[in-house]
């Protein structure tokens, strides 16, 4: 009785784990799933108008792009305000001390997601990501009891 108890025990633990991960990447999903098609309406749009022209539309085709990424990552901060975030992820030392973008990764790479992972979800290249984990793991360390600083 014990033993099965033990298992189901583990297997509880093992569900919420999972359930978390499908959670926060189910909330990524839904706050983003709107821009891309967007995105690609005013691509299309301009490039119709590069027939005529050729710095200007090289320009407005990069502002588009950035608008695309602003919107993105203000749309995917509000994932880190809601009730579920905190109720599922509020216990992480020092999280409060991070930028929206940056909790989003730190919660993605503590949930086991690699790199590329994260970055198709919050739509950033591989790179930025690593440099970004660097960033939180100094800014984290920088901040904890073990190092003489209190939050």
């Amino acid at each position: 009785m014990q033993k099965k108890l033990s298992e189901s025990e583990s297997n509880s633990k093992m569900f919420e784990e999972n359930l978390n991960k499908l959670w926060i990447t189910s909330e990524i999903c839904k706050t983003t799933s709107f821009i891309f098609p967007q995105l690609i309406d005013n691509v299309y749009m301009e490039a119709v108008r590069s027939r005529k022209l050729s710095n200007e539309v090289f320009d407005s085709l990069n502002s588009i792009i950035d608008q695309a990424n602003s919107l993105s990552r203000s749309s995917l901060s509000s994932i880190t305000t809601t009730e579920e975030f905190f109720a599922i992820y509020g216990d992480i030392e020092n999280l409060d001390q991070l930028t929206d973008f940056e909790k989003l990764i730190f919660v993605l790479n503590e949930e086991g997601f690699s790199n590329l992972d994260i970055a198709n979800f919050l739509n950033s290249s591989e790179a930025s990501i690593r440099t970004m984990k660097g960033k939180i793991l100094k800014k984290i360390q920088k901040l904890s009891p073990e190092n003489g600083s209190s939050s």
